[in-house]
């Protein structure tokens, strides 16, 4: 038999906090102050606290709901039914390994229906007994609470009974005893709902789609990590109720956690079998291994425990593993890590990688998650064509219609060639396998996506399209204008602007994207931090422009070059094609095309390496980087900078679109002074008017009918 802890064989009273009793009474925590103060020097003033000198006083519950009811204080007229679910377990639940105690009493409550209240201590060892022979959930527990005092004994059942009827059923009072336990524990690793569901709709989805025969009344799955159950309870709630489960986790008898996750798998109606030591997964065929990795510890043990998943795994068989990005994802840093990861790529069973979005773990809000879909690819596929899928969804909301196009990309991604081709992918990008074992950074790429415009009509979608919109731009601009950037914009299409198919595998030639972060990881991009000035230092006057977070170049904006000196010696210059950015607020940018400004903080620059080769002999414009980041900044859904996409051209083509790109400025810069002009020129002629300076001649009246907005 198990040992459990020892406890106490009397049953000290159930306790409240004055946080209790609000909640008990529905009301807010002041009013159950004001009640002892008013109620003090009356016939019935409020129970007095156990410990007068504690400075958190508890209060017996008992006492409590008599008070509440011959008050009739509060918004509870059901007190003495719902108290259960508002007290400090009473002893012996309260102390060390309590809650364990109390969680069998309500499983076996939640497997038999009975009510424990009326039973004695050999009856409840025979239910325990029969409803687990072996000990492996709770039959060490009950043994432990029959040793009680009868006394003792009829108060903890009848707590038991209360606490379940409190929360309208044992299965409910067993939950919220795990999540209190979670609290007492500071467990900040337990899967938010949604991470959880799509962990459970990838495992229900991947059996189903397995390549051998389905069956149709039992479904089987194996969780190799020491989790909570969360994962499995996910699956239970997904799965046709026609269909029963069996899930089988690692054999523990002696660790009370484990214990813990069987007796929430058993009162769900889940049949459960321990995985002993010598057993392996891949013994289990018809079945799919999840796993949720807790990364505490950093990325090396993460990727050790997927290495031994993988060597375990059965040629049939599919596994989902959900740990930190840190580990799945992530540039790595260590070289023990990189050489493991490495390994895990090279064989060949990785099928998809997806980033997902912070959240997936509450007590850690700002920690990104990643998951793995292993398994051997489709037979039909030879080695040498093989591909993984990859998704970002760092920057999106796991919501239902999120989590079900991710679901059938990861399915679709599992058949064969025309499987993948008749699929239109929502996430997923395709990518050749050798391409990812070669990756030693960042497995997953942002997807492209289609950038925001403002104003004008819809952006042409195919290169004929652009070409043709180019040249009748160019031929409607004055021959002034024509010439300055004519030149630069003799164009011809390439494959990949027509190509839908190709943009959405991610296996065009052109279109590819990297994010910010991916860029300053591999040295395409340098990030410098914006100055810290102060206010009293800046003047409109002569001296060294500053750029602040208005972003704008001509504000006028300046700090005198002594000052600079003697106060930030150790400043630095933008230099001509460095981008400025905002992440505060909404994020923005603009290309300092001069360089030779300061850039003061929140504002920051990011600096372009333009010879610095990026993934696959591409490289950065700054014009790019900045388009990209302000419709990044446009999208409510977006929320960090890093997860810019941006597009990354051929190193053949870095230098022309610069040209184009500085010609169309250049038209730009010439077109705005010709307005200013024009400005000028109707305010001096309105001037002149009011002033009676001047007197104009109508050269339109002598004949002329024609209008002079006309040919314009």
């Amino acid at each position: 038999m198990t040992s459990t802890p020892a406890f106490s064989t009397t049953l000290a009273p159930a306790t409240m906090s004055l946080s209790d009793v609000a909640g008990l009474a529905r009301v807010q925590r002041p009013v159950v102050t004001t009640w002892r103060r008013r109620k003090a020097h009356t016939a019935q003033p409020f129970p007095a606290p156990l410990d007068p000198t504690d400075s958190r006083p508890r209060f017996d519950a008992e006492q409590v709901v008599d008070w509440l009811e011959a008050t009739d204080l509060g918004n509870n007229r059901q007190v003495r039914a719902d108290a259960a679910a508002f007290t400090q377990l009473p002893s012996p639940f309260a102390a060390p390994g309590g809650a364990a105690h109390l969680g069998a009493l309500l499983c076996l409550k939640a497997l038999t229906g009975e009510l424990l209240t009326a039973m004695t201590g050999p009856d409840l060892l025979d239910l325990a007994d029969e409803r687990d022979p072996g000990d492996h959930f709770l039959y060490s527990e009950v043994e432990s609470i029959t040793a009680l005092t009868t006394t003792a004994l009829a108060a903890a059942t009848a707590h038991a009974d209360a606490f379940a009827d409190a929360h309208f059923s044992p299965v409910a009072a067993l939950e919220a005893l795990e999540r209190a336990e979670r609290i007492r524990r500071g467990d900040d690793e337990a899967l938010s709902p949604a991470a959880a569901t799509l962990m459970g709709d990838l495992a229900i989805a991947l059996l189903t789609n397995d390549s051998g025969e389905t069956n149709d009344t039992e479904a089987s799955f194996i969780d190799v990590s020491p989790g909570n159950g969360d994962v499995l309870l996910a699956v239970r709630s997904r799965l046709p109720e026609n269909i029963d489960m069996l899930a089988y986790t690692p054999a523990a008898r002696t660790d009370p956690a484990a214990r813990a996750t069987v007796r929430r798998l058993h009162s769900h109606g889940i049949g459960h079998r321990p995985l002993s030591g010598d057993a392996q997964p891949g013994l289990l065929a018809r079945s799919v291994v999840v796993a949720h990795l807790r990364g505490s510890t950093g990325p090396g043990p993460v990727l050790e425990a997927v290495d031994n998943l993988l060597l375990g795994l059965g040629p049939d068989q599919r596994a989902v593993v959900l740990a930190p990005a840190e580990a799945l994802v992530d540039r790595l840093n260590d070289r023990d890590d990189t050489n493991t990861r490495a390994g895990i790529l090279r064989s060949d069973r990785i099928r998809s990688i997806v980033a997902l979005p912070a959240g997936g773990l509450p007590g850690r809000p700002r920690q990104h998650l990643a998951l793995w879909v292993l398994g051997d690819a489709h037979p039909d596929v030879p080695s040498e064509r093989q591909w993984t899928t990859t998704a970002d969804l760092r920057d999106r909301t796991l919501s239902d219609d999120v989590t079900t196009d991710l679901v059938n990309d990861v399915l679709a991604a599992l058949g064969n060639e025309g499987t993948v081709r008749s699929h239109a992918f929502r996430f997923s990008r395709r990518v050749d396998a050798h391409s990812v074992r070669a990756r030693s950074g960042r497995l997953v790429e942002a997807r492209p996506r289609p950038l925001a415009r403002t104003t004008g009509p819809a952006a042409p979608q195919t290169g004929p399209d652009l070409a043709l919109r180019i040249g009748d731009l160019a031929g409607r601009l004055d021959e002034a204008t024509r010439s300055l950037v004519a030149p630069a914009l003799a164009v011809e299409t390439t494959h990949a602007a027509g190509a839908a198919s190709g943009m959405a595998s991610g296996m065009g030639r052109r279109g590819s994207v990297e994010t910010i972060e991916g860029l300053l990881a591999s040295g395409a991009l340098t990030q410098l931090p914006g100055h810290r000035i102060a206010a009293e230092h800046l003047t409109t006057g002569g001296g060294a422009r500053v750029v602040d977070a208005s972003l704008d170049l001509a504000s006028g904006v300046a700090i005198d070059h002594l000052t600079l000196a003697a106060t930030y010696p150790r400043t630095q210059f933008t230099e001509p094609g460095d981008v400025i950015y905002v992440a505060a607020g909404t994020l923005r940018a603009i290309v300092d095309p001069d360089g030779a400004s300061l850039v003061r903080f929140p504002a920051r620059v990011l600096r372009v390496h333009a010879g610095h080769p990026g993934r696959g002999g591409r490289g950065v414009v700054p014009e790019l980087v900045c388009r990209a980041i302000n419709a990044h900044g446009r999208d409510p859904a977006q929320r960090s900078w890093k997860t810019t996409p941006v597009p990354i051209v051929p190193l053949d083509q870095l230098a022309p679109v610069a040209r184009a790109a500085g010609a169309v400025d250049a038209a730009l810069e010439a077109a705005q002074r010709r307005l200013d002009q024009l400005r000028e020129l109707k305010e001096l002629v309105l001037d002149g008017a009011a002033r009676a300076l001047l007197n104009f001649t109508d050269s339109f009246t002598n004949g002329s009918t024609e209008n002079p907005t006309e040919g314009s």
